[in-house]
């Protein structure tokens, strides 16, 4: 009879046990529980693992990494444009990939690569190669459907390397407090509008209205001059109809005396002196996307202010 009790007693301490256990579980937050994976711009869905040997072929990435604090020595290769311009963070043994759209695929496979970020731009038939090698990669698109799939995209990154504590002090140092200051400024420019061109010459290319320089642009206020998606490319003819009020040249290349030409004379960007030209700091803050381009939008504001 005590036999059979003590065994009853050894029972239901066991179900407690596992009770318990699922108690625990459910109660679990969502980041330990559901955050196995995150979804990347192409909406695909790639594991939360510790991830050791990182390739790198998308500089606004890199540049995410660093603003993470993600420790240098797990990047094994980069872009062989990244591997010049973040020589400072990177460490001497990392190893040049190729170009965005030539990598070297041998040098990726060598390498052992547990995790490869790309930009959405990476050549199709790249991409099938790595799928090939079973290649797991991660693509971190600097195009964003629109404003909220801007901050997604870096939350994920950050999800994906075990950075969103980190991500949260840089979300209200950077994005909370520069949006704030831009909607702020729409007093000053609500329907004003603007337009980015990315390069001009007889004909000029402009960024589409799905650009993320015009999602920012719209947080002031500001309607973007162009209704297409994607680069568009324009006359002159078609700049003059258009007659925005601010013209951001969104290269350091471009010559400045490119206006000069009186055929702009009429342009009311021209003739306010609204017309802005990017220098090569602007180019890293403004064209690799991460956490300071919230602040680098706002000085751009402030110019057109003067």
């Amino acid at each position: 009879m005590k036999k059979n009790i003590f065994n009853n007693i050894k029972i239901a301490i066991v179900c407690l046990f596992f009770i318990l256990i699922l108690s625990i579980i459910s109660i679990l937050p969502a980041s330990a529980s559901e955050n196995a994976f995150v979804h990347d711009s192409l909406n695909r869905k790639v594991a939360i693992l510790p991830y050791n040997r990182i390739g790198i072929i998308n500089p606004a990435a890199i540049k995410t990494f660093r603003f993470l604090e993600v420790k240098p020595e797990n990047i094994v290769g980069v872009d062989s444009f990244s591997i010049k311009f973040y020589k400072d963070y990177l460490t001497t043994s990392t190893v040049n990939l190729g170009d965005f759209n030539n990598p070297n695929l041998e040098i990726i496979l060598s390498l052992k690569i547990d995790l490869l970020i790309l930009d959405q731009s990476f050549p199709i038939n790249k991409l099938k190669d790595l799928e090939k090698f079973n290649i797991n990669y991660f693509v971190y698109s600097t195009s964003a459907e629109n404003y909220d799939t801007l901050i997604s995209s870096l939350h994920n990154l950050s999800i994906l390397v075990s950075k969103e504590e980190k991500y949260n002090l840089l979300y209200k140092d950077f994005i909370q407090i520069y949006e704030k200051k831009i909607r702020e400024t729409s007093t000053i420019f609500k329907d004003k509008t603007a337009l980015s061109i990315v390069w001009a010459d007889k004909s000029i290319m402009v960024a589409g209205c799905d650009s993320y320089l015009a999602y920012m642009l719209a947080l002031a206020g500001i309607k973007y001059s162009i209704l297409e998606k994607g680069w568009v490319q324009i006359s002159i003819e078609t700049l003059l109809k258009l007659n925005p009020d601010f013209i951001i040249v969104a290269t350091a290349d471009l010559d400045k005396s490119y206006f000069s030409n009186p055929i702009f004379k009429s342009l009311k960007a021209y003739k306010n002196k609204k017309i802005y030209f990017f220098s090569k700091e602007d180019e890293n803050i403004l064209l690799q996307p991460s956490f300071d381009l919230w602040k680098g939008i706002y000085e751009l504001l402030l110019k057109f202010t003067d």
